[in-house]
């Protein structure tokens, strides 16, 4: 995401200062919009990953390997 991210806002401040200087100031207002979202929806897409980190994928590791991993007591067999 960093790449990315990175690269448009890198593309957009170029484009935003050549707007500038020839005085188009339509052009400026529409890629600082671009920019803040950007910056929304990355933050979103961090969101969404931070969340499927913490809850999809290990949740699901977690039932998937719960059967297989056995405490020390479970080990135990019991003599009679």
């Amino acid at each position: 995401f960093a790449d990315a991210f990175s690269q448009f806002y890198a593309f957009s401040e170029v484009t935003i200062r050549a707007a500038q200087r020839k005085g188009d100031e339509d052009k400026m207002e529409d890629m600082q919009e671009k920019q803040r979202r950007l910056k929304s929806n990355f933050a979103l897409l961090s969101m969404l990953a931070a969340d499927r980190l913490s809850n999809g994928d290990n949740q699901r590791m977690e039932e998937v390997h719960s059967h297989r991993v056995r405490s020390r007591s479970a080990m135990r067999v019991d003599k009679e």
